[in-house]
C-alpha cells in the first residue's frame, strides 16, 4: 500500500494519470446514521442544532451545483476539494452513503479520472435525493423526542 501511495504521489506531481485501484468490497452504508443524528441531538439544543442541518444540508445542494459546474470545466483539484468537504461533513451530520461516494469522486479526481468522477457525481446525485426526505424525519424524531431524565450527580466524598 506504501508504494501504491508513493507512485500515486508521483504520478501527481508528473501531472500523469493513474489507474484507481478498486477499494475492496465494503457493505453499503445506510442513507442516514439516525444514531449519529441522535447524539448531535443530544449535545446541542435544538435552537442550535437545527439551523445547522438545515444549512448542512442546504449546503450540500450547493456543493452538487459547484461539482457539476467543476466537472463542465474539467477542474479536478477543485473537485477534490468540494467532494473532501462532502466526505468530512457526512460523517458529522449521519450521511454516511454520501460520504462514500463523495470518497469515491475524490480518489477519481485524484487519480485523475474525469470520467471516474462524472460517473462518481452520477452515482452521488441520486442518493442525495432518497437522503433528504430519511435525513428529515431522522431529524424530527431526534429533536421532538423528550429529553432524559438528567443523571444524578454521584454523592461528594466524605
Amino acid at each position: 500500500r506504501d508504494a501504491a501511495a508513493l507512485l500515486a504521489c508521483v504520478a501527481d506531481r508528473l501531472g500523469q494519470p493513474q489507474e484507481v485501484v478498486p477499494e475492496p468490497a465494503e457493505e453499503t452504508p445506510p442513507l442516514v446514521d439516525t444514531e449519529q443524528i441522535e447524539r448531535l441531538a443530544g449535545r446541542l439544543p435544538a435552537a442550535k442544532l437545527r439551523p445547522l442541518l438545515v444549512s448542512y444540508r442546504d449546503g450540500h445542494d450547493a456543493r452538487l451545483a459547484r461539482i457539476e459546474a467543476l466537472l463542465a470545466c474539467a477542474d479536478l483539484a477543485g473537485l477534490a476539494r468540494e467532494a473532501h468537504d462532502i466526505k468530512s461533513t457526512a460523517g458529522t451530520f449521519g450521511t454516511p452513503r454520501l460520504g462514500r461516494l463523495a470518497r469515491c469522486l475524490e480518489r477519481a479526481c485524484k487519480a485523475r479520472d474525469l470520467a471516474g468522477a462524472k460517473a462518481s457525481f452520477t452515482a452521488i446525485s441520486t442518493p442525495a435525493e432518497e437522503t433528504w426526505p430519511l435525513f428529515e424525519r431522522a431529524v424530527e424524531k431526534a429533536l421532538t423526542r423528550p429529553a432524559e431524565p438528567a443523571r444524578p450527580s454521584p454523592p461528594a466524598p466524605p
